[in-house]
């Protein structure tokens, strides 16, 4: 890739205004969410965090006692790829992960994000949309069936 196509891709995804970029997977289930979470588990270097602590390893049981209840707390998978990581929050039916434009520094770590990206749309063969902090109808990039468009 040249550099002018990584300035555009810079420009519009990874733009610093000092905002975070909501990573987002719709109308997901239970089966779903364990899904992905095993396959974070066997993947990825995670770190859960909990109201009981924090673990390098997902506790699945914590996981499926939230999910199938109405139990309040807060729960989230930090999820390193490469030189940065994102935080992916749990419960209801969106997969939420939150990533700061900062740590997109190359060419490099965007096609490592990329490739997370499209693992994941692959995996749950639903699509994945990057958007702009808490403003899920403003859509920088979508990825599905291998497709990548960006704004």
């Amino acid at each position: 890739m040249n550099k002018a196509a990584w300035d555009y891709i810079k420009a519009t995804l990874y733009y610093e205004d000092g905002s975070l970029r909501d990573i987002l997977i719709n109308d997901v289930d239970f089966k779903d969410w364990k899904t992905y979470l095993g396959h974070l588990n066997n993947s990825y270097k995670v770190s859960w965090h909990s109201i009981s602590g924090e673990t390098k390893d997902i506790n699945m049981e914590e996981v499926f006692r939230f999910l199938e209840s109405d139990v309040d707390g807060c729960y989230m998978v930090v999820i390193t790829i490469g030189d940065f990581s994102i935080d992916c929050h749990l419960g209801g039916d969106v997969i939420e992960h939150v990533l700061s434009p900062r740590d997109i520094k190359s060419i490099d770590d965007h096609n490592m994000l990329l490739k997370y990206i499209k693992s994941i749309s692959n995996l749950l063969s639903k699509p994945i949309v990057i958007t702009s902090d808490n403003t899920p109808e403003d859509v920088l990039m979508s990825v599905y069936d291998g497709i990548v468009v960006i704004k």
